[in-house]
């Protein structure tokens, strides 16, 4: 049986920064897939701006939050084939079983990125939430016009 490793936040953090002695590196066992579920190993996993605040509120231990791209390598879901890449928010995992629902804190569903030949990374990146964030807030909120900006 195949273990997957995750984050886990055991300490809440104190100070602006978090140390890694308020982390722990746990190992579950990966449970078999059930009919519409697939397992999806990381290839890529975020470390954004909203993590620091959101930490604020929540109770230790949790496990690391956070958005990842990964490649399905197992699958019993017609709608998530094996070695389709997706996108979701399934925190600081190697490995993640998911059935295509919502997760618990952003209402996401894993999606398949359509990127075309950009680097997969770009996924949590620029082209994943932080740069879509960064798009709307710079032209839906400061709106800016022609002149008010010298470079």
């Amino acid at each position: 049986m195949r273990k997957l490793r995750k984050f886990v936040v055991k300490n809440a953090f104190k100070g602006f920064l978090p140390k890694s002695t308020d982390f722990e590196i746990v190992k579950e066992y990966i449970i078999p897939i059930k009919t519409g579920e697939f397992l999806v190993k990381a290839a890529y996993i975020s470390v954004d701006p909203y993590m620091r605040s959101f930490a604020n509120d929540l109770e230790v231990p949790y496990d690391q939050f956070g958005f990842q791209v990964g490649k399905i390598i197992e699958s019993k879901n017609s709608d998530f084939p094996v070695d389709t890449h997706v996108v979701s928010h399934s925190g600081w995992r190697d490995y993640v079983v998911l059935d295509g629902s919502e997760d618990e804190m952003f209402a996401m569903r894993p999606y398949k990125p359509e990127i075309g030949n950009l680097p997969l990374s770009l996924s949590v990146g620029v082209l994943g939430m932080p740069g879509i964030t960064a798009y709307l807030g710079l032209l839906e909120i400061c709106k800016p016009k022609h002149g008010e900006i010298n470079v």
